[in-house]
C-alpha cells in the first residue's frame, strides 16, 4: 500500500516504518515538512515476487551480492508503479519543477534503542525519471553486506528485515543541519544543541562542510557554548529562535530527546526528519543498597555497559572465585574484593587480606615444597581436574540432547567455570619456579643469558598451535589468488566466510578451518559483559584473526620455530657435556619442571582467560533451543535474560512464566540507557598531594634512556604508541604496564617492539613476541609514564635500554 506522508502517524511505524510514520506524525503538527508519500513494507513483497527474485533467510549472507543484484536489474510492478506515479503527478501539480529525495524505512531503524543511522543511502535531487531506480536501490539496500552483518552480530531475525520507501519533494535550503534536542555530550536533557551548515543538509551529515555548533537552554534560549570550523560561519538569532522552537515543540510530539534534520529556505525552518536520540543517557541511577554499612564503603563500576540477567550470575561466579582464588594465592591482591549488581551494572568493593605477607610466605613454602618434588602446579595439580571436566563436557557437544542432558550440561559448565576462576591465580604460580630456574642456570653458567634460559626450555604451547594453524590459513590465502581477492573484496568476516563456503578453489582453506574449529572452537571472543558465541558458533570470528595476520610473514614464524628447537637441543647438549652425571641429572630434572612451567603460561590462558564462558555458553544456548523447540521461547538468544535457576527450572517444568523474556529484554534496553557512576557509595577525595613520580618529566630535547630485562638480542627503532590498541597504523612500539594487557594478535603485523613497566620473558606475551622475533623490554617500571604517544625511541634488545631518539611534538 502507498500512502501520502500525511495520512500517516506514529501508529503506522510496524507497516511502513518508524522514518515514515515519524514524518507523518510530523506532517500533521509542523506546516514546514516536505510533500511525500511512503510504500509500505508489502511494496517490497510484491516486487520480489512480481521479479520471481526467491532467496529465504538462510541464503542472505551467502547469496547477499547476487539479491541485490536481482532487485536492481527487477522490474517494477505494474500497480505500483502506477501508485507511485500518481502520487509524483500529485506532488508536481502543485510544484511542476521539483526534484524528489528518496529514503529508507525499514523496521530496524530509527527506533528508541537503535538508530542504524548511516547504513542505509538516500537519494536526493532527482529528476521524477529517476526516482523508480531510486526506490529499486533502497530496496536492495536491506541486503547490504553491513546490514547483514549488523543483524548477526545483535541478534536479529533475518526473517524480521522489512523495507518501506519514503518519496518527498526535495527541499534545497541552505542552512542546513541538525537539532539534538539534549546535549548528547554532557547528557544533559535541560540543553539543547543546535548544527549546521552553508549547504543541504545531507553535507552536515557526511561531513563534507565546514560546520557550526551551537548549545543552548531549553528554557531561556540562552546560548551556552559556540564554535565554528569557519570563522565565517554562523547561524542568524532569528534562525536560532526558530530551530529552538522547532526543537522543543517535536520533542514534546514524541515525548523523547530527538534528533532532527533541517532545511532553511524561502524563509522557513523545514524539517526533513526525526528520530529518537539513542545515544542520550540518563543520570537517574536509584541504588537499592543491601545494607547501611554497604552505602559507606566505595563500590567501582566493573564494566561501562549492563549485564544480562544470566550474565550477572556468570560475572557473580567469576568475582566471587576469582576473589577466593586471590585469598589463597595472595596473589593480584588488587582483584580481591565484593561484589553487587545495581540497575544490571556489577560494581566491586576492593577489600584487604589480614596477614598478607605472612600468607603469602606460607604459600610461595608450600608452592616451592612442590617444586622441589618435581611437581608444577598446574600441569601436575590443576590441569588433570580440567581435563576430566573437559572430557565429560566434550559428551555433550554436537549431539541432539534432552532437557535432562543439557541441565547436566549446564551444572558441569557451571563447575568448569567455577573451577576455572578459582584456580586461575594458582595457575600462574608456575611462573615462579621459572624465576628460580633462571637464577639457578646463570649461577651455574656465567656465560648465560636471560635468552638462553628460554631458548633452553622452549616448547610449543596450545596458543603457539592456535598461531600455526593460523599462519598456515595465510599462507594457502597467499598462495591462492581467488581467495586473496575474496579477501580484499568482502570486508565483513560474516559474509566472506559464507561466500568462501561456496567457493571450490576454498576447499584446503576450509580444511584447515575444520580443524581449527576442532581444536579452539570452545574459545570465545572476550570477557566483558556479553556472553559471546563461541569460534564453534561463528567460525566467521577465526576469519577476522586470519584477515590481521594477513600482512604478517607466517615464514618467519615457522622459521623462529624451528630456529628455537634446534637452539633448544643444541645449547642442552653444550650444556650437559659442562657437567658430571650427578650434575646431569640434576640439571635435566629443573629443565623439564621449567619446560612445565613455561607451556603453563600459554596453556592455563587457553584453559582458562580464552575458555572461561565456553561451555556454558554453548549449554545455555542448547537450553535456549530447547525452550524455543517446545514454543516457550523465540529466540535461543533470549536464554540470556533468564537468570541460571530460571533456565533449570524450565527446562525440568516444560513451562516459563508469559513475557518474562519481554520484560527483561525491556528492563535491559533501559538499563542501557542509564549514565552509570564510576563509583558509588563513599566516593573518595582526590588526592592532590601523591608523591611525584621518581623520574623527572624531560625537557623536549633531553636523551631518555631506560634500562629493563631484554627478552630478545634484537634492536629496532620506532614510535611509541601507549596501550593496546586494535588495529595500528604504521609499525610501532607497543607501551603496556605487563604482559596481560589483551591479545595482541589483532595488530601482531604493525607490532616492532614491546615495553612493559613489568613482566617476564617467559610471560604469554613474551612467547608470542619471541616466536615472531618481536623484542621486548620488560621491568622498566615506569615506561608507560615517561614516554609518550609519537616518540621516536631505540629499543636495544642487547643491552635492555630504551632510548628516546626525539620527543614527539603532538602527543
Amino acid at each position: 500500500m502507498i500512502q501520502s506522508l500525511k495520512q500517516l502517524s506514529k501508529k503506522d511505524n510496524l507497516q511502513y516504518g518508524s522514518k515514515a510514520a515519524n514524518i507523518g506524525e510530523l506532517s500533521k503538527n509542523i506546516k514546514y515538512v516536505p510533500k511525500g508519500f511512503a510504500l509500505d513494507f508489502s511494496c517490497l513483497e510484491t516486487y520480489l515476487t512480481h521479479n520471481a527474485i526467491s532467496y529465504t533467510p538462510d541464503d542472505y549472507m551467502a547469496y547477499s551480492q547476487e539479491i541485490r543484484q536481482a532487485i536492481l536489474q527487477g522490474h517494477m510492478p505494474p500497480s505500483v508503479r502506477a501508485c507511485v506515479t500518481a502520487h509524483l503527478d500529485s506532488i508536481r501539480n502543485d510544484c511542476p519543477n521539483t526534484t524528489f529525495a528518496v529514503r529508507s524505512s525499514s523496521n530496524l531503524e530509527d527506533g528508541l534503542f537503535r538508530s542504524m543511522a548511516g547504513m542505509f543511502t538516500s537519494y536526493i535531487q532527482l529528476d521524477i525519471s529517476h526516482v523508480e531506480e531510486a526506490i529499486k536501490k533502497v530496496f536492495a539496500s536491506l541486503y547490504a553486506d553491513v546490514v547483514l552483518d549488523y543483524l548477526l552480530d545483535n541478534n536479529i531475525p533475518f526473517q524480521d528485515l522489512k523495507m518501506g520507501v519514503i518519496v518527498q519533494e526535495f527541499i534545497k535550503g541552505s542552512p542546513s543541519g541538525v537539532i539534538f534536542t539534549a546535549d548528547t555530550v554532557h547528557m544533559n536533557t535541560e540543553h539543547m544543541q543546535i548544527n549546521g551548515v552553508n549547504s543541504i543538509c545531507g553535507d552536515y551529515v557526511d561531513g563534507s562542510a565546514p560546520s557550526c555548533f551551537y548549545r543552548m537552554e531549553k528554557d531561556t534560549k540562552k546560548i551556552l557554548a559556540y564554535s565554528s570550523d569557519d570563522v565565517s560561519l554562523s547561524l542568524t538569532p532569528e534562525i536560532l529562535v526558530m530551530l529552538h522552537d522547532q526543537g522543543k515543540l517535536i520533542e514534546g510530539i514524541f515525548g523523547c530527546p530527538q534528533d532532527i534534520e533541517w532545511t532553511y529556505a524561502n524563509h522557513h525552518v523545514y524539517i526533513l526528519q526525526s528520530r529518537p536520540i539513542t545515544t542520550i543517557k540518563t543520570s537517574d541511577f536509584p541504588i537499592k543498597w543491601r545494607s547501611d554499612k554497604d552505602a559507606l564503603d566505595t563500590w567501582y563500576r566493573l564494566f561501562p555497559t549492563p549485564y544480562t540477567p544470566l550474565m550477572e550470575d556468570i560475572i557473580q561466579i567469576e568475582c566471587e572465585e576469582q576473589s577466593k582464588g586471590v585469598y589463597e594465592t595472595v596473589f593480584r591482591t588488587d582483584l580481591y574484593g565484593e561484589f553487587m549488581i545495581q540497575h544490571g551494572y556489577a560494581y566491586v568493593k576492593p577489600l584487604s587480606i589480614k596477614d598478607a605477607e605472612s600468607k603469602r610466605k606460607a604459600y610461595l613454602d608450600k608452592l616451592f615444597k612442590n617444586f622441589s618434588e618435581g611437581k608444577c602446579i598446574f600441569c601436575d595439580t590443576i590441569l588433570p581436574e580440567i581435563n576430566k571436566l573437559t572430557k565429560a563436557l566434550n559428551r555433550y557437544t554436537d549431539i541432539s540432547l534432552s532437557a535432562k542432558e543439557i541441565i547436566d550440561y549446564i551444572h558441569l559448565s557451571v563447575k568448569y567455570l567455577t573451577y576455572t576462576w578459582r584456580q586461575h591465580w594458582h595457575a600462574t604460580q608456575a611462573n615462579e619456579f621459572l624465576v628460580v630456574f633462571e637464577e639457578k642456570i646463570l649461577d651455574m653458567f656465567d656465560d648465560l643469558e636471560t635468552q638462553d634460559c628460554y631458548d633452553l626450555i622452549y616448547g610449543f604451547s596450545l596458543l603457539a598451535r592456535e598461531r600455526e594453524l593460523l599462519y598456515l590459513m595465510t599462507s594457502e590465502i597467499k598462495r591462492n589468488p581467488i581467495l586473496m581477492d575474496m579477501f580484499h573484496t568482502y570486508p565483513y568476516d560474516t559474509i566472506l566466510y559464507e561466500r568462501l563456503k561456496r567457493e571450490p578453489a576454498a576447499g584446503q582453506f576450509l580444511e584447515l578451518m575444520a580443524v581449527y574449529m576442532a581444536e579452539y572452537g570452545i574459545c570465545d571472543a572476550g570477557l566483558d559483559a556479553i556472553l559471546h558465541p563461541t569460534a564453534k558458533e561463528r567460525p566467521d570470528y577465526c576469519m577476522g584473526q586470519v584477515r590481521h595476520l594477513l600482512s604478517a610473514d607466517e615464514k618467519l614464524f615457522f622459521q623462529s620455530k624451528q630456529e628455537a628447537l634446534l637452539r633448544k637441543v643444541t645449547l642442552k647438549d653444550e650444556l650437559l657435556s659442562r657437567l658430571d652425571i650427578k650434575e646431569q641429572s640434576q640439571f635435566l630434572d629443573m629443565i623439564a619442571l621449567a619446560e612445565k612451567s613455561l607451556l603453563a603460561n600459554d596453556n592455563h590462558h587457553y584453559y582458562m582467560e580464552r575458555s572461561y564462558r565456553g561451555y556454558l555458553r554453548l549449554a545455555t544456548i542448547e537450553a535456549g533451543k530447547w525452550l524455543c523447540a517446545k514454543g516457550l521461547m523465540v529466540s535461543p538468544e533470549d536464554v540470556q535474560f533468564l537468570h541460571l535457576d530460571e533456565i533449570l527450572k524450565a527446562l525440568e517444568n516444560r513451562s516459563l512464566e508469559e513475557h518474562v523474556i519481554t520484560h527483561r529484554k525491556n528492563t535491559y534496553a533501559l538499563n542501557k540507557q542509564m549514565l552509570a557512576p564510576e563509583i558509588i557509595g563513599h566516593v573518595p577525595e582526590k588526592n592532590t598531594n601523591q608523591p611525584h613520580h621518581n623520574t623527572p618529566s624531560p625537557s623536549h630535547d633531553t636523551q631518555i634512556i631506560l634500562k629493563g630485562l631484554s627478552g630478545m638480542r634484537k634492536k629496532v627503532i620506532g614510535k611509541i604508541y601507549l596501550g593496546k590498541p586494535n588495529t595500528l597504523e604504521g609499525d610501532r612500539i607497543l607501551v603496556l604496564p605487563h604482559c596481560h594487557c589483551g591479545d595482541i594478535m589483532s595488530c601482531i603485523s604493525k607490532v616492532k617492539g614491546i615495553i612493559y613497566n613489568w613482566g617476564s620473558p617467559y610471560d604469554h606475551y613474551g612467547i608470542i613476541t619471541r616466536e615472531l622475533e618481536i623484542p621486548s623490554i620488560y621491568k622498566t617500571n615506569d615506561a608507560t609514564e615517561v614516554l609518550k604517544n609519537n616518540d621516536l625511541v631505540e629499543l636495544d634488545g642487547y643491552t635492555g635500554t630504551i632510548t628516546v631518539l626525539e620527543r614527539a611534538k603532538d602527543q
